[in-house]
């Protein structure tokens, strides 16, 4: 047995988030963990990194090869992190170093331990690195190794977090959504080579995800965890044909069928936004693309038309341009030309990563009002009424506005992120990979509440997302992006299928 975790239990001032969890790891297996976000799946994940914070009080044991990882000393633990157990984690952008080049972040790994790579010179490092980031899919990683964070797209810094577990070659993977900042090809270029090296080196997999999908397809045995508990285990097959649990079948039927919209045809009403010729650049040093003059074009001419309550649908894959557009559409980009024609005031955009964009000092509640403190339309008490009922509005109890980013889970961090955009009343919302962060039955509830909200106040969206099936439903239209020009329906599709990887 390489992995057994028995009677794990997790306290968070005095809140229960893991209640005396089992779960077991073979050598050379893949083993999938699923649930909704807040069930407990991350937590025992960090549980057995040791990468709790302080708080955290932790009972039960994780046996790794035998030895109880949770007796070892601070440096005998560290021996483990990185060469024996690696984390791929939920959020890259917070996970990796904003002030380091991303070479130095993969080659850290091998520093780190030196009693397995101290034979390595340092060309030989850097060949190490560079050779990692290919296998990720990352196209010219001789350039990228001196870039940082900020510079990468979601799904470039989630390869990045991927190579950084692989490069010391680890006897176990604990995988924490690592495919959901990546387009369906990326994704399912990631599953094979983590199924390759789960072949090749007998590397076992540790797989959370909400992505019921990928679970059923890539995983030998899968754990379902409700509440801090697991509730049912058994192979893919038992799982999604016999399903023994209601919960269990609830998470299966929130899975998106790909159905298209059924309002897809109605009437549209005057646009709430132009763009006109829009281009946008970035310094040369991106290398993205193509160069026009002493910049680089991420966004080429680009004309699109929004009307009042409609909901199109941007699809492309990860550094195609989707998340620069929408920041040139809101004015937070320096170097752009053409015209951008707001028809609505305070548009407002739902971001990609939640984590990095709330104040990690402040709580929820003072987050979620301080946009409202600017209205004198308002007393306090219907500020705080109205906060309150955005908050329930996208599924969660008003206890979360006294808690802090850090104590929520994923998926509920995006669902706050969803709450900052309704909370002010636009008529506007950029929705970048508004649900990607969200378990199936969450998910199922925010598209329900989006449609709910666009009909009732017409708010029109800029829909930005990977997955093609949550845009048939949730979009009146959709427009494809490749190499930051915009196609139809046909055209993008077959762009899409050739584009390589950036």
């Amino acid at each position: 047995m390489l992995l057994s975790v028995k009677d794990l239990c997790v306290e968070f001032r005095d809140k229960v988030a893991v209640d005396h969890v089992n779960f077991q790891v073979e050598e050379n297996e893949i083993v999938g963990i699923i649930g909704e976000s807040g069930s407990g799946k991350s937590v025992s994940a960090l549980s057995v990194m040791g990468l709790l914070n302080d708080d955290a009080r932790v009972s039960g044991s994780a046996l790794f090869d035998g030895k109880d990882l949770s007796e070892l000393k601070v440096n005998e633990r560290q021996m483990y992190k990185g060469k024996e157990i690696s984390m791929v984690f939920q959020e890259p952008m917070t996970s990796l170093n904003p002030l380091m080049q991303i070479g130095r972040q993969v080659e850290e790994v091998l520093l780190l331990h030196p009693e397995v790579f101290s034979d390595l010179t340092e060309e030989q490092r850097k060949t190490k690195v560079i050779e990692t980031l290919q296998i990720v899919g990352l196209d010219h990683p001789e350039q990228i190794v001196s870039m940082y964070p900020h510079e990468l797209s979601g799904g470039m810094r989630q390869r990045v977090m991927i190579a950084i577990a692989l490069i010391g070659h680890p006897r176990l993977m604990i995988a924490d959504e690592p495919t959901t900042a990546l387009d369906v090809q990326l994704q399912d270029q990631i599953l094979k080579l983590l199924k390759k090296l789960n072949r090749e080196m007998h590397m076992a997999v540790l797989f959370i995800s909400h992505n019921m999908s990928i679970v059923r397809n890539f995983c030998d045995r899968i754990y379902v965890m409700q509440n801090g508990k697991v509730v049912e285990t058994g192979t893919p097959e038992e799982i999604f044909k016999n399903p023994k649990e209601d919960y269990t079948k609830v998470l299966i039927a929130s899975i998106p069928d790909g159905r298209e919209r059924e309002d897809k045809d109605e009437a549209l009403e005057e646009p709430v936004l132009e763009i006109k010729d829009f281009s946008a650049f970035y310094p040369k040093k991106k290398k993205h693309f193509f160069e026009k003059g002493g910049r680089v074009c991420i966004v080429d001419h680009v004309n699109l038309t929004i009307h009042t309550g409609e909901c199109v649908g941007l699809v492309g894959r990860s550094g195609c341009g989707k998340s620069t557009l929408s920041k040139g559409i809101l004015g937070l980009l320096k170097d752009t030309e053409g015209e951008v024609i707001h028809h609505s005031k305070h548009p407002q955009m739902i971001f990609q990563d939640p984590y990095s964009s709330l104040n990690p000092k402040k709580k929820i509640g003072w987050i979620l009002k301080q946009p409202l403190e600017l209205r004198t339309d308002l007393t306090q008490d219907e500020k705080n009424k109205l906060v309150i009922e955005t908050v329930q509005q996208v599924g969660l109890m008003p206890e979360v506005l006294d808690r802090y980013p850090r104590e929520l889970s994923g998926g509920m961090r995006q669902r706050i992120s969803i709450a900052i955009a309704l909370v002010q009343g636009s008529k506007f919302i950029i929705a970048d990979e508004p649900v990607s962060a969200l378990d199936v039955t969450v998910q199922k509830q925010i598209l329900e509440l989006f449609l709910k909200v666009q009909r009732e106040t017409g708010i029109a969206f800029l829909f930005i997302s990977h997955d093609r099936d949550v845009v048939k439903q949730m979009c009146h239209r959709i427009v494809y992006m490749a190499n930051g020009k915009l196609s139809d329906e046909e055209e993008g599709k077959e762009i899409l299928d050739k584009e390589a990887p950036v």
